[in-house]
């Protein structure tokens, strides 16, 4: 399949527009979190700034991410995993992301597979060896 150029691309009605008419992604980071998470580059930096920079969990300002070539590492957007997410739309995959997270934390968001009484279990698992 053939990629389209950056750019080029149209997103019908997603503008914000009141006339409805298409407006095209900013860059390739724009394109990428719309169409895997459903949220725009300013919706991203937007969480960001609601998050005071910091991961939704540890409040850490480091990300532990790849540097992109802006020289700047970003957070993961942290959504809730659901069957058929990925095919999903982008307006209907938008309504489970959930915050901002370091890779660190998101990895454990994901190894503890989102499941809230494992996590109460380890919560009272290392309560006893504080």
């Amino acid at each position: 399949m053939k990629k389209m150029p950056i750019g080029k691309r149209f997103v019908k009605g997603f503008s914000g527009n009141p006339n409805g008419r298409p407006k095209k992604f900013l860059n390739e980071k724009d394109q990428r979190y719309y169409w895997n998470y459903g949220i725009r580059l300013a919706e991203y930096n937007e969480m960001l700034a609601s998050q005071d920079g910091k991961c939704g969990i540890c409040g850490k300002t480091e990300t532990g991410g790849r540097i992109f070539a802006s020289g700047k590492a970003g957070f993961a957007i942290d959504h809730k995993h659901v069957d058929g997410y990925s095919k999903m739309p982008p307006e209907e995959k938008r309504k489970y992301v959930r915050g901002l997270l370091c890779v660190a934390c998101n990895n454990r968001v994901l190894s503890l597979l989102e499941d809230v009484d494992l996590v109460r279990k380890a919560e009272k698992y290392l309560e006893k060896y504080r």
